[in-house]
């Protein structure tokens, strides 16, 4: 089963802005989960679905990231975090050309 862990600036405008994100990402893996500050996880759930959030403490969200690296792919957006590289195996991913508008 493959899984991808998403990280983006923590507000809950920028989860928001994710969303299309996680949505795309939902076609590639079995598992997508959104790390989120704690006092945003229900409206996160709200958009990307119960089982899709992780929440975590404000400023622990790195701590909270590095296990993840074992356990699937993981994409990291923001500048924030340009010392935090994104890993991604997924060939689907990788292998991804956006259409052009006709």
């Amino acid at each position: 089963m493959s899984a991808v862990y998403v990280l983006s600036h923590l507000g809950l405008g920028d989860n928001i802005t994710s969303v299309g994100l996680v949505n795309f990402l939902k076609e590639c893996y079995d598992h997508v989960y959104i790390l989120c500050k704690n006092q945003y996880a229900d409206n996160v759930k709200l958009l990307v679905g119960e089982n899709s959030v992780l929440p975590v403490d404000d400023g622990k969200e790195v701590q909270a990231l590095i296990p993840l690296y074992e356990k699937g792919d993981v994409i990291v957006t923001g500048c924030v975090y340009s010392r935090i590289r994104s890993k991604i195996t997924n060939k689907k991913v990788l292998d991804y050309v956006p259409q052009k508008d006709q």
